[in-house]
């Protein structure tokens, strides 16, 4: 005799998912991809005030700043050297139209306004050094002019 036929196959129908319910919700959309970090300019300038560094106060001083250039106080980082006192003031802005700015307003700086902010006579400046690229690490001052 003939071997016997296989049983007949029912046709597979698409699966049905089931339904959604606080228990099943929709899977999640995949993580966007991470940003990559801003482009920063560093901006760096160097006032001498006559005093010692003991005699300044630092948080007067970042207020200051922050007030003047308008960018977060964790942007900016304070150096206080004797030479009487070297203030060395760096400030992290946007690259780009934050920058330009922030370097207008510094170099705008009188000596007067100067001694406005920092509540000390001031006996040099400099001119705000940039630095363009991503965020680095603080570098050691630089030289003023004399």
């Amino acid at each position: 005799p003939p071997p016997p036929s296989p049983p007949p196959v029912a046709p597979l129908s698409p699966r049905t998912p089931p339904p959604l319910s606080p228990l099943n919700p929709p899977p999640s959309p995949p993580p966007a991809p991470p940003t990559p970090p801003a482009a920063v300019s560093r901006l760096v300038f160097s006032v001498i005030v006559v005093g010692v560094v003991e005699d300044i106060d630092l948080n007067r001083l970042y207020g200051s700043v922050v007030e003047l250039v308008g960018v977060d106080r964790s942007n900016i980082q304070i150096t206080l050297q004797p030479a009487s006192v070297r203030i060395r003031i760096e400030i992290l802005a946007e690259a780009g139209a934050q920058a330009v700015q922030v370097q207008a307003t510094v170099n705008s700086l009188t000596s007067e306004r100067l001694v406005s902010m920092l509540g000390f006579p001031v006996t040099s400046f400099s001119k705000v050094q940039v630095y363009e690229g991503l965020a680095l690490p603080p570098s050691p001052p630089l030289p003023l002019p004399q």
